[in-house]
């Protein structure tokens, strides 16, 4: 026998090993929400759901570390559900073509930003590179997308990297989009910021903030406790520690948005369920479950 035919039995050998060993389980349904918020508001729900299902590998197709799934859906549905009823509406399908199984979606609302909510989707594109994240914001009302750029790489073009411990990594301060971002440089956590234009601008090394109320933002660095505009970059001294003395001096005792953030006001609030095909939603001291329609066919 010719070296062509030998070669050709074999393949047809391999083939045939394959069609009878190389089998799939029955379908599995990973299918969830994997994030849920209240938007401003608190009477419409965003959500993402995962819609994932697939046969599991068995036989020779299994070895040697259980193989390689064979995906029949794998893509994200972003989808606004009211809580007086109804079914939920579809904003975006987005199908994951990268690795199966990789991509994830966290949604965040803002009371600056009512209009919208802020979608951070990270992915990996093949098994040879690492996770992406892409942002965006996302209307609710009609679905229209408003892009961001790499913010990651823009920070890092000015030796930042993105993300602080105390502040993590992005908040919508203004219904145009501008955004307060936490970054990190030579082991402190800084404060950046990123306006409509996308003319970044570092405001300050920080320790700690307390919270965000308008067009200010009421946070600590070196021994003082601040309040600063960031359209304006006006500033006013709250508190001063003494290091001497080792005391801290209120200066100002009665500003109005420190006032504000110390005031306690009760939030609604949205859990996943277990399962990740229910919401247990909390408003006006009240909470209810909510069903979501299944989703696995949008």
């Amino acid at each position: 026998m010719s070296v062509r035919g030998r070669v050709g039995r074999i393949i047809l050998l391999v083939f045939a090993v394959c069609q009878l060993g190389c089998t799939y389980a029955e379908p599995v349904d990973h299918s969830a929400i994997e994030s849920a918020v209240l938007v401003p508001g608190g009477g419409t729900i965003a959500l993402a759901f995962q819609n994932i299902r697939y046969r599991p590998a068995t036989g020779i197709a299994a070895f040697p570390d259980g193989g390689i799934p064979r995906y029949l859906r794998d893509h994200e549905v972003i989808a606004v559900q009211s809580l007086d009823g109804g079914g939920p509406r579809i904003l975006q399908r987005l199908e994951n073509k990268g690795v199966h199984g990789s991509a994830s979606i966290a949604l965040r609302s803002f009371k600056a930003d009512p209009d919208h909510v802020l979608v951070r989707r990270s992915f990996q594109p093949s098994t040879s590179q690492s996770d992406q994240a892409a942002w965006w914001r996302l209307s609710w009302r009609d679905g229209r997308i408003l892009s961001y750029p790499d913010l990651a790489a823009d920070l890092k073009k000015n030796g930042r990297t993105l993300g602080s411990p105390e502040f993590g990594d992005i908040r919508v301060i203004d219904s145009d989009g501008a955004l307060l971002i936490g970054a990190r440089a030579g082991g402190q956590d800084e404060l950046w910021l990123r306006p409509a234009t996308g003319a970044y601008r570092r405001l300050d090394a920080f320790a700690h903030l307390y919270g965000i109320h308008g067009h200010e933002h009421y946070y600590w660095a070196g021994n003082q406790a601040v309040v600063r505009n960031w359209r304006t970059d006006a500033r006013r001294i709250i508190a001063q520690y003494d290091p001497a003395q080792r005391q801290t001096a209120r200066l100002l005792p009665n500003d109005p948005v420190v006032r504000a953030l110390e005031r306690v006001n009760p939030q609604p609030s949205v859990q996943i369920s277990f399962s990740g095909q229910d919401l247990s939603v909390t408003r006006d001291g009240r909470a209810m479950v909510l069903s979501i329609r299944d989703l696995t066919s949008r």
